[in-house]
């Protein structure tokens, strides 16, 4: 009996033995019109003068503007429209920046810098300097006050400029890896070290001597929050696993299949609505439509090489930081591969119904039987009255297949897929 897979809503499934999603959805775009699946806006090299050539941490001002703080060197970028050089930092190599109360924060290892945003004014490289050492200067603003990670403790800023190397003191063993307002609440990620399996949330008011809740975690550190728009989703651990705050505890949500992941609280932004988060060369949101759809994970961009420091916006701009340059969306679209989940039987033939095909644009169609570990191009007919691209020659023996689709773009042509029937 054939198998219709359509519910991209679902997003990426659990593994290929899910029914429930694809095992993959590469530079995909299912939000759009739901009931369809697309070829997502391609990321290409930025190619204006004075891009940065360095990995970079971003933060964005009320203006729009983008600074761009290198984490290799003290260099630092900003950009509205085109990019620009902005006197580096003599402290070198950057572990955090955010714009508070009309300045930019930027911090090392061991001091914190700022400077009055957009005119770059004022400026002092060695403005504070923390108590502790620390690779990890998550910063957030809650309650018109800046937080920043700070090994055991978390330093702040009040909108007088009084700074503080210890606002809150956290037990010994713990380090600040990420910090995102929770309502009127910070919520605090640790980490203890990249062997141990198990670190703590803490939820602090920002005034009381202590936190108000702490959460235990079995997982090595928590890496980055993500911000939805009625949920904070924390990404966890070394292998892709989600959490999502309750408000009391973190709660397992779901595992991001085949990534590898740690400590990086700059890899994560909103996008047209959508939450984005990074790892290794691919982005991906973790978004539903409507409230009656489930939270869907995709893979929805892919650098061009690199692995990605940090991402940003720009209007409906995407910016990532990957490795020795920075990718940027512009207005052509991607080629997209979605693979079905795996279906046993001696399937023979592969059906991708389209909704539209545009000039110039195509798709191909490939299988894996019996998990070769490839997929296998076939020669592929059209049917433009079925609104089809099928295979219907012979496969030989199968126990299991799965399908992939490849939609190819042109320009800012894309197709448009509707299902796959095997």
């Amino acid at each position: 009996m054939a198998q219709v897979f359509s519910e991209w809503f679902q997003g990426i499934s659990r593994s290929r033995a899910d029914s429930k999603g694809f095992p993959n959805l590469v530079n995909c775009d299912i939000h759009s019109e739901i009931g369809y699946v697309m070829p997502q806006l391609a990321l290409g090299v930025d190619g204006l003068s004075n891009t940065p050539t360095e990995a970079c941490i971003f933060t964005k001002t009320p203006a729009g503007t983008v600074y761009a703080f290198s984490t290799t060197t003290g260099k630092i970028w900003k950009y509205s429209g085109s990019w620009s050089v902005v006197t580096a930092n003599a402290n070198t190599a950057h572990c955090g920046a955010k714009y508070y109360n009309g300045y930019l924060y930027y911090a090392t290892s061991t001091k914190l810098g700022r400077f009055v945003a957009e005119t770059d004014g004022s400026r002092s490289d060695t403005w504070q300097t923390f108590s502790n050492t620390s690779s990890y200067r998550p910063m957030e603003e809650v309650n018109l006050t800046l937080y920043i990670g700070n090994g055991k403790d978390i330093a702040s800023v009040n909108s007088s400029s009084t700074y503080s190397n210890s606002a809150l003191d956290l037990p010994t063993n713990y380090t600040v890896s990420s910090l995102i307002g929770a309502g009127v609440d910070l919520l605090v990620g640790t980490i203890i070290g990249t062997t141990v399996n198990n670190c703590k949330a803490f939820l602090w008011d920002t005034f009381s001597d202590s936190w108000t809740i702490d959460d235990e975690i079995p997982e090595v550190g928590i890496n980055c929050f993500i911000k939805n728009d009625d949920i904070i989703f924390a990404q966890c651990g070394t292998q892709g696993q989600l959490y999502y705050w309750s408000g009391s505890a973190m709660v397992r949500f779901r595992k991001i299949p085949n990534i590898t992941t740690s400590v990086n609280p700059y890899a994560t932004t909103r996008l047209s609505g959508r939450c984005l988060f990074a790892s290794g060369q691919k982005v991906f949101s973790i978004h539903r439509e409507d409230n009656d759809l489930p939270y869907a994970i995709v893979q929805e961009y892919t650098t061009t090489s690199g692995n990605i420091t940090s991402l940003s916006t720009y209007g409906t701009i995407l910016l990532v930081s990957a490795g020795t340059h920075v990718d940027k969306t512009g207005t052509d679209y991607a080629v997209a591969t979605v693979d079905t989940p795996e279906v046993a039987g001696s399937i023979q033939k592969i059906y991708a119904y389209y909704d539209a095909l545009p000039t110039g644009t195509s798709m191909g169609i490939s299988h894996q039987i019996d998990q070769a570990g490839s997929y296998t191009a076939v020669v592929v007919k059209k049917d433009a009255i079925r609104k089809t691209y099928y295979f219907d020659g012979s496969l030989g023996t199968v126990n299991f297949i799965q399908a992939r689709i490849t939609m190819t773009s042109n320009g800012t042509n894309r197709p448009k897929l509707r299902s796959i029937e095997l």
